[in-house]
């Protein structure tokens, strides 16, 4: 038990490390997704998640995290990165 503990651990910190080093706008973007401000803060792009026309998937870079409302993917880099290269 202590060794799965000790990796799944290990798995945690790398991905906190990812979030903390990649930033989640330059990611989207060097997906191909094209981002404009939204708001003060913010970006919006087409999400690439679901057959969009405008954009819908909101990308907040202070906190690394991304939401769409239209199909309700989001979360962190992780996640996008996950979904992206499944779909």
């Amino acid at each position: 038990m202590k060794n799965n503990l000790t990796e799944e651990m290990k798995h945690l910190n790398v991905c906190e490390l990812i979030k903390q080093q990649i930033d989640l706008a330059d990611y989207v973007r060097s997906c191909g997704i094209e981002l404009t401000g939204h708001g003060t803060n913010d970006l919006k792009g087409l999400c690439p998640f679901h057959s969009a026309i405008n954009s819908s998937m909101i990308i907040t870079p202070s906190k690394g995290l991304y939401h769409c409302p239209v199909c309700g993917k989001g979360v962190s880099i992780i996640d996008f990165a996950s979904d992206y290269h499944t779909t």
